[in-house]
């Protein structure tokens, strides 16, 4: 479990000791790192979280799975799309160690049992970020470059905390129709769980280094995604086929997975690396679908959270 500077939700990895076993970690502070050269444009304490799991079944198998839970603001593409990257080049050199263990990357809270589930990218299947991920080369569409541009030009100085935020809207008292063309602000429940940050090491700990948001430095942080390998969506490979009602255009991934007062979105994502053979879907959790939402969540006795759960059962190989 790891909880950001500031924070009052965490991320967490859990998996079944009779099965796994930890054999490395790695805590990951965006603020402190560059993609490539760039720095972050603000301080937003966003954080992720690296396990390398030693599979004591089989010996000499393993997995590497990183969860995250990127910067939330509707305009703060610019800086989430330079924490995925951060993301992806630190999970792949901390999994140098162990070259023979498949990798996963997911967001919020995972269970590994082998089944794994996910959430919270912060990212839209159309979005900058998405698109840095999973496309190689990457082109930005108009929609993106637009997106881009509403991001490095917006004022973040009067933004509040994300649970402030959250506090408005769940005062909402009727639920917005859900529209997957449109933008809308992001929220999750919030909570007070006891004090669960994890110090920084001495190597870590250095004065805040900013960057300015702008286009260039943007097309430097895309320098740093291409440089990582393209990631793939588990629910995108595979729900097209199991449940084509319920994934959106060519991405194929879910019509949503956060259903708020304020917000109904597809946010949340299971990656692994494109390509990799040495993870093999199994099966997919069920999505809901749209007659069966009602007001936003959560509710008592429907979903604990505004995200919908994603699960994937998988072979490692």
């Amino acid at each position: 479990m790891l909880v950001g500077e500031k924070k009052r939700h965490c991320i967490l990895i859990a998996w079944k000791r009779d099965r796994f076993e930890l054999a490395h970690r790695l805590d990951i502070h965006y603020d402190l790192l560059n993609a490539g050269t760039v720095g972050p444009c603000m301080y937003t304490g966003n954080v992720a979280l690296c396990l390398g799991l030693r599979d004591k079944t089989f010996p000499g198998k393993g997995l590497w799975i990183s969860t995250t839970h990127l910067y939330w603001h509707p305009r703060g593409s610019y800086e989430r799309q330079r924490q995925a990257g951060i993301l992806v080049s630190q999970t792949v050199a901390f999994a140098s160690s162990e070259r023979r263990w498949p990798i996963i990357l997911c967001g919020g809270n995972p269970l590994v049992r082998p089944y794994v589930a996910d959430e919270d990218f912060n990212s839209v299947p159309w979005g900058m970020t998405y698109n840095a991920l999973t496309q190689r080369p990457i082109v930005l569409s108009p929609r993106q470059k637009e997106e881009l541009e509403g991001s490095v030009s917006y004022d973040f100085r009067n933004v509040k905390e994300e649970e402030e935020e959250i506090a408005i809207d769940s005062e909402f008292g009727t639920s917005i129709p859900f529209d997957p063309t449109k933008d809308s602000s992001d929220s999750t429940p919030s909570w007070t769980p006891k004090d669960l940050h994890q110090p920084l090491l001495p190597e870590q700990e250095r004065t805040l280094s900013i960057t300015p948001a702008s286009i260039e430095n943007n097309s430097l942080v895309l320098q740093h995604h291409a440089a990582n390998p393209p990631l793939e969506s588990l629910y995108s490979r595979g729900l097209k086929t199991v449940q084509p009602d319920g994934t959106i255009g060519a991405f194929g991934e879910p019509a949503f997975t956060n259903w708020s007062h304020g917000y109904k979105e597809t946010l949340d994502y299971i990656f692994a690396l494109k390509g990799d053979e040495r993870v093999r879907l199994l099966g997919l959790l069920r999505m809901p679908t749209l007659q069966e939402m009602g007001d936003g969540e959560p509710q008592e006795g429907r979903f604990p959270s505004d995200h919908v759960c994603e699960m994937a059962e998988i072979a490692l190989l």
